[in-house]
């Protein structure tokens, strides 16, 4: 075969592994509480109310998951296509990844070609985390956002990036805005940085940056005006409380972590894509000529400006998460389309010094890249299974009880030591055609009920003993 035909067919398989792994068994397993089931409880009320701009919960304005609308019209779309099911729930996330996949694969199409595309992706389709956790396999604003956080920033990514493509990265940062609220606020960060570095500081670009602005708050401008409609000020008090002054200020949930928890994070993203790097590094000190202390700079020195502004919106949010209070590792999935790449040149610079002195390496520097993408898709694959055969012994009671007598309702009542339902098994409730009512009180309540079928569910607690 010829060099083109080779690189189509690793194309072409790579391609069939990202789809494999966001498609397969995504319908299996069970809701995840917390994002996935919330936003699916409101992307459901929303068909039902037919009403798309206030996201509800219980059919209440949802003042907790302050998030703009956006979040919630891929679940909604989701739903309308392949009805109440888990695939409608999340596979407008599975789409989001491919996109972002996509978008990957073109920006280092462009900047280092083929085979560097093709290493840069076969990276970012096995991110682990992003794709099993808040990312392509679940119902939840994180891999839409991922998304266009991507889309904005390779558009301006090339050195010298002209006013236009601000004015579009803007307009596409204030849909991120939309789908993830002060999220975004590390793609301004890093926006703002580009457009200094391409443009410095005058009165053009001052100009022009106001013209930016102006791109990004139409979306948003558009949503707040009709918001404010609804509730004045109320949401968005909420939303700037919960998603800037608590995270940043005070431990929320439980979410904390040291100074080295996003490095952990990435670690455990990126095992053995990043041991194939240290593997490489390790030849090269080995093989290329005696190493000393200074020739450290020649080791760890950036090829272009490209890769100093990767590594730029790749630092923007680890620096940020890093020095916020409360920590979770789906914040730093926006960086993971861009550290992809940096991982793919790291390891093909250094590639390329062992061969210009070692030449009889090139074995070996061809076959990593296919042992650790094995590798790597085994312990992605193993997660994704892992995933799919979740059970929630609670939110299987309410499936096997909407199978007999779809025709009447039936009364839920739950013994838990939480206080009230899961959210996710409130979202369990809604994705059935029989009639469910959630109901309080527990043990107590469910004994004195008598008004039609009636199911006790014992929700993360043991049920008595038999006899007691």
């Amino acid at each position: 075969m010829t060099s083109k035909t080779q690189l189509a067919v690793i194309a072409v398989l790579l391609l069939c592994t990202a789809c494999f792994n966001v498609f397969y068994r995504l319908n299996d397993g069970i809701v995840a509480s917390w994002d996935e089931a919330r936003h699916g409880v409101s992307a459901l009320e929303m068909i039902e109310s037919g009403s798309y701009l206030v996201n509800t919960y219980e059919y209440k304005p949802d003042y907790f998951n302050a998030k703009p609308v956006l979040s919630f019209y891929p679940v909604v779309a989701g739903f309308k296509l392949f009805g109440k099911t888990l695939l409608g729930l999340r596979f407008f996330s599975a789409v989001a990844f491919l996109l972002t996949a996509s978008a990957v694969a073109l920006f280092a199409l462009r900047y280092r070609g083929p085979a560097f595309s093709l290493l840069a992706v076969g990276i970012f389709i096995t991110s682990i985390r992003l794709i099993t956790r808040h990312g392509a396999r679940t119902g939840d604003a994180d891999a839409v956002f991922v998304m266009l956080y991507a889309l904005s920033l390779f558009s301006v990514l090339e050195p010298g990036s002209g006013f236009r493509r601000y004015f579009f990265a803007a307009f596409i940062a204030g849909l991120a805005f939309l789908s993830k609220s002060f999220h975004a606020a590390h793609l301004g960060v890093s926006l703002v940085l580009l457009f200094l570095t391409d443009h410095g500081v005058n009165a053009r670009s001052f100009g022009r940056g106001a013209a930016c602005l102006g791109f990004a708050a139409l979306p948003v401008g558009l949503w707040v005006y009709l918001r404010m409609g609804y509730d004045g000020t109320v949401f968005f008090e909420q939303m700037l409380f919960n998603d800037v002054v608590r995270r940043v200020s005070t431990v929320m949930e439980g979410h904390n972590g040291g100074v080295y928890y996003y490095f952990i994070k990435i670690l455990q993203n990126f095992p053995v894509w990043l041991g194939g790097l240290v593997l490489v590094i390790g030849v090269f000190l080995c093989c290329a000529r005696p190493f000393g202390i200074k020739d450290l700079p020649e080791m760890f020195r950036v090829s272009g400006a490209v890769s100093r502004r990767l590594l730029l919106v790749t630092a923007v949010p680890f620096v940020i998460l890093t020095c916020s209070t409360s920590k979770l590792d789906w914040y730093l999935y926006p960086a993971f389309p861009f550290l992809s790449i940096l991982l793919a040149e790291a390891g093909m610079c250094f590639a390329a010094r062992i061969l210009r002195v070692r030449p009889a390496a090139l074995p070996l520097l061809l076959i990593l890249p296919v042992l650790c993408f094995t590798a790597q898709e085994v312990v992605t694959f193993r997660n994704i299974v892992s995933m799919a055969e979740e059970r929630d012994r609670s939110q299987e009671i309410i499936r096997e009880a909407a199978q007999r007598n779809p025709a009447t309702p039936v009364y839920f009542f739950v013994e838990t030591k939480k206080n009230g339902w899961r959210q996710a098994l409130v979202m369990a409730s809604k994705m059935y055609a029989r009639k469910m009512y959630l109901l309080p009180g527990g043990k107590k309540a469910h004994d004195a009920f008598s008004g039609g079928e009636k199911v006790l569910i014992y929700d993360r607690m043991q049920p008595p003993s038999l006899g007691t």
